[in-house]
């Protein structure tokens, strides 16, 4: 597998788990703003109401929010990550230092 191949596929790997785990965070949320208490609903009964409320798509209630957020962090995490295997950056070390380019 390539750099560029396994960079695709970090990429798609936390889409994915970004989706999946996604409406944790939101019943969470809303668990916490019914005061986490002792007499706050329960997650089931979160959401059922959310589903009630907003179907299934209510689950991801602000997903476009934490995707616009997290991309550049992410793209500088990924580009940083590839450059390594780019072929000049790789052999860094037989670079001399104040050697003309």
């Amino acid at each position: 597998m390539n750099c560029f191949q396994h960079l695709l596929f970090k990429i798609n790997l936390r889409r994915y788990i970004t989706c999946m785990l996604f409406p944790l965070s939101v019943i969470k949320t809303r668990q916490m703003v019914g005061g986490g208490g002792a007499n706050s609903p329960g997650g089931i009964t979160i959401v059922r109401d959310i589903i009630k409320e907003g179907g299934v798509l209510g689950l991801y209630r602000g997903f476009g929010t934490i995707v616009v957020g997290t991309l550049p962090i992410r793209m500088v995490g990924l580009g940083g990550y590839c450059s390594p295997c780019h072929p000049t950056l790789s052999d860094a070390s037989s670079i001399e230092v104040g050697a003309p380019l």
